[in-house]
C-alpha cells in the first residue's frame, strides 16, 4: 500500500513544487487523482465525504507518511520548510516524552492515593 502511495506522492511532488511545503495541497492533489476513477472530478461534498467514510480515498496520515519517505530519500523534492520541520520534529518528540512522563507520574500519584485511602478505610 505504501509503495503505491510513494509513487503517487513522488509524482505530485515532482510536478507540483508548491505541494512540497503544503500537506493540504499534496492531499488535495492526491485525492483528485483518486477521484478521477470514480464519478468524475466534480464530486459533491456529500459524495466526497461518503466515499471518504467508505474508505475510497487514502487517509491523510498515509499520504503524509509517504511524503516524508519520499523527501527523506529524494532531497531534491524537499520544500523550503523541510529543515524547519525537522527542527520542530525534535522539539515535538521532547514534548511527547514530557507528556508521557508527566502522565505516568500523575497516574502513579492517583494510584498511590487511591490505594492508600482504600487501605485506610478497610
Amino acid at each position: 500500500m505504501i509503495k503505491e502511495k510513494f509513487k503517487t506522492v513522488k509524482t505530485i511532488l515532482e510536478g507540483f513544487p508548491n505541494s512540497r511545503d503544503s500537506d493540504r495541497k499534496l492531499i488535495a492533489n492526491f485525492w483528485l487523482r483518486e477521484m478521477q476513477g470514480t464519478e468524475g472530478t466534480t464530486d459533491s461534498t456529500f459524495n466526497f465525504l461518503l466515499n471518504f467514510a467508505q474508505g475510497n480515498y487514502s487517509l491523510p496520515e498515509s499520504i503524509t507518511r509517504a511524503r516524508r519517505l519520499v523527501q527523506e530519500m529524494h532531497p531534491e523534492l524537499r520544500g523550503n520548510r523541510y529543515e524547519g520541520r525537522k527542527r520542530l520534529e525534535v522539539e515535538t518528540k521532547v514534548e511527547i516524552i514530557e507528556i508521557k512522563t508527566d502522565d505516568l507520574h500523575e497516574e502513579k500519584i492517583f494510584d498511590d492515593n487511591f490505594f492508600g485511602c482504600h487501605a485506610l478505610n478497610s
